[in-house]
């Protein structure tokens, strides 16, 4: 993660260099509380729409 823009929309960056828009839902930020940059997630990319995806599970950094 690369940077917040609100409180559940960040930038994130792939590991191929690309970067999108990526939300989380309200049920996901109630489990996983605040994110923050250097977060590792796990982003879901429609093929529609290579710009924004879902980020579907997070990687506290000190557990990598």
């Amino acid at each position: 993660m690369i940077g917040v823009l609100r409180p559940r929309l960040f930038r994130v960056a792939l590991s191929n260099g690309h970067a999108l828009f990526a939300h989380m839902t309200a049920r996901s930020a109630a489990e996983w509380g605040a994110l923050s940059v250097d977060d590792r997630v796990v982003v879901e990319v429609t093929p529609f729409d290579l710009s924004s995806g879902r980020i579907r599970d997070v990687a506290k950094k000190n557990l990598i």
